[in-house]
């Protein structure tokens, strides 16, 4: 996989880890001494939602699930799938009252992963 990322010039990888109630932190790999790699944690996607009709506030109580895990000050990241989200409205709408519940929470950035890849980079450096 390494490889792979060090040929097309990816910048970060993604990754999900068991979780072991610690802090959740991005690490870097350095390949080369100059080719730095980011790798981002994450604490679940919506692969166990595909399929299992699931209720709308069933799938907003999964995600929210996810989200509680983390602690005040990790930098983690909840994967979706596209295809995933439009199989089924109750999962889009479930996903789309959970990003809805996190703009309502304090302290909390979304953004998608490239721009919190730059900032860690600097931190790294």
């Amino acid at each position: 996989m390494f490889d792979f990322l060090l040929k097309n010039k990816f910048t970060y990888d993604v990754i999900c880890l068991p979780f072991k109630r610690q802090k959740i932190l991005p690490m870097k790999f350095q390949f080369f001494k100059v080719y730095p790699i980011v790798r981002l944690v994450t604490v679940g996607d919506d692969w166990s939602l595909f399929g299992a009709e699931k209720s709308r506030l069933q799938v907003f109580e999964y995600f929210k699930d996810l989200y509680l895990k983390t602690k005040n000050g990790d930098i983690f990241g909840i994967g979706f799938h596209p295809w995933i989200l439009c199989s089924d409205k109750n999962i889009l709408m479930g996903y789309k009252d959970f990003l809805l519940y996190l703009t309502q929470q304090k302290d909390i950035i979304i953004k998608p992963a490239r721009y919190f890849v730059s900032d860690l980079q600097k931190v790294f450096d």
